[in-house]
């Protein structure tokens, strides 16, 4: 029977024999990752149905016509599943440790300078652009993030010091509202960047991918309440989100009033989450 062949994104979805499958590139063997998912009892990733050395063949999922909120929720549910059925312990690694500190410390140094200088050719303008006058309003707040950051950082890198051991889970490492399908199930698609490591990492990435289109604080409380970061974990977690993008600037000034915008309400809206997470934590240490 012949295929009829539909191109989106960056996949073909064709049918044949009255079913409809996805073709995608493929970028990495998943077959050892789903194999020991699947041994680890999570069945919520769509199973290859065949695959060469250059593509993969998935079933197709349409998506019911669900809430972005409601499958926020899901998402951040199977997300907790994933890392409580993946879960591990290893001895510290003080090169790995050391690595991330330096690495992190390293990124915050730069993007400190980067602003500092980015302010310092703005100021020797007679005129502001849009962008750059709404970066200049808020570059107090840009600073007062990386600073955070890096006092976090300091605390993590001190309190790891004392620890024998580190919590490692299976990452996804891309989450968001778009590399989940929800039929009767919810699916997590696009494994290409799954690896192993620190649990924290997939709520940022989700975090970082959605925080401006659904609200985080409540959607962190219901993974949190399944999957707690240790101590050092969440100390860890507020430096690494609280790191803001960098902007940089281009000859459209629309396109730069948006970049500009995006990371304004990074910076104010992770401010905000950070602080009401903080507060919920007190109150229950209490």
């Amino acid at each position: 029977m012949k295929k009829k062949i539909i191109y989106k994104s960056k996949v073909q979805i064709f049918e044949k024999d009255n079913k409809k499958y996805v073709k995608k590139i493929k970028k990495s063997n998943k077959q050892d990752l789903f194999n020991y998912l699947d041994n680890k009892g999570f069945k919520n990733y769509l199973p290859i149905i065949e695959e060469t050395n250059e593509y993969e063949i998935y079933r197709y999922i349409l998506e019911k016509d669900f809430p972005s909120e409601d499958k926020a929720i899901e998402i951040v549910k199977v997300l907790s599943l994933l890392h409580i059925l993946t879960t591990t312990y290893q001895e510290i690694n003080q090169n790995k440790v050391n690595d991330l500190y330096e690495k992190t410390l390293n990124t915050l140094s730069e993007l400190k300078t980067y602003y500092l200088e980015l302010q310092d050719h703005i100021e020797t303008k007679e005129f502001f652009s849009p962008a750059e006058h709404l970066l200049m309003n808020n570059i107090s707040n840009i600073y007062k993030a990386i600073n955070y950051s890096n006092y976090k950082l300091e605390e993590w890198y001190q309190l790891i010091k004392t620890k024998k051991s580190q919590r490692y889970v299976q990452l996804h490492n891309n989450i968001s509202l778009n590399h989940a399908l929800k039929e009767e199930t919810l699916y997590f698609i696009n494994w290409d960047n799954s690896k192993k490591d620190f649990a924290i990492y997939d709520f940022i990435n989700f975090y970082k991918n959605n925080f401006q289109d659904i609200e985080m604080t409540s959607l962190f409380k219901i993974y949190q309440s399944k999957f707690t970061y240790t101590d050092d974990e969440l100390i860890l977690f507020e430096s690494l989100i609280s790191i803001p993008p960098k902007v940089i600037f281009s000859k459209n000034n629309y396109i730069d009033v948006i970049n500009v915008r995006q990371l304004v309400n990074y910076v104010e809206k992770t401010n905000k989450f950070l602080l009401e997470d903080n507060k919920e934590n007190q109150e229950e240490n209490k």
